[in-house]
């Protein structure tokens, strides 16, 4: 038996730049890519796929960037600050739909707490938003849904021609009509695709950025 003897960091760092170990490769990947475009921070992501519930794939794509990252600090004698970030892909209800004055402590410390990471189901958000509504049968209020994104749907578990009819539903005569009222955050937000996510539930798309989203959000109360 062999047995290495390894006295310092430094050479713990010649033998992971040595080592044919998939981790090790994988972070030396990440390392020449360090070297063109240098920075102080390096993201690890991972995820718990479209279910969103942990099982054994799960633990094993954890242990897998966990290990990736271990060699990535030995490759850079951790130098750089590095984070692992675990996402779902899977559209979460973080705050129970309840009258305002009910939540309203809890919707702020849940939307200071919002961290945007992963993938974005933005259509099967939508039509999970206004099913939410439909089901409460409230035909004493205006129904609507606010909707702030920049458009993208990336996760493709619905279409926008999946989408339209579902919203399509909650139109016209209907007495409980749900109208959805898009608004466009961000320079790069498509709000082409947000118009016609406005015009499928009879609602209006607005634009907004940090500079005017507080007077958008007023002008959306106006249709209340």
């Amino acid at each position: 038996m062999t047995e290495v003897m390894i006295e310092d960091a430094s050479n713990l760092r010649v033998l992971a730049e040595q080592s044919h170990a998939w981790p090790f490769e994988e972070a030396r990947k990440i390392v020449a890519r360090l070297k063109k475009h240098p920075k102080d921070e390096v993201i690890f992501e991972t995820g718990y796929g479209p279910s969103g519930l942990p099982h054994i794939g799960t633990f094993g794509e954890v242990a897998r960037t966990t290990m990736v990252r271990h060699a990535f600090r030995v490759l850079t004698d951790d130098k750089i600050k590095t984070r692992l970030i675990a996402f779902s892909d899977d559209v979460r209800r973080v705050v129970p739909l309840r009258p305002f004055a009910q939540n309203a402590g809890e919707l702020r410390d849940s939307v200071r707490g919002l961290v945007g990471e992963g993938s974005t189901a933005l259509y099967e958000a939508t039509a999970d938003a206004v099913q939410d509504v439909a089901a409460l049968n409230d035909r004493s209020r205006i129904n609507a849904v606010v909707l702030l994104s920049d458009g993208q749907d990336t996760v493709n578990t619905l279409t926008m021609n999946d989408l339209m009819p579902q919203l399509e539903a909650h139109t016209g005569q209907e007495a409980n009509a749900i109208r959805v009222f898009p608004i466009a955050y961000g320079k790069d937000a498509s709000k082409q695709v947000l118009d016609r996510i406005a015009d499928s539930s009879d609602g209006v798309a607005a634009k907004g950025d940090t500079e005017n989203i507080e007077s958008v959000y007023r002008d959306i109360s106006s249709f209340f």
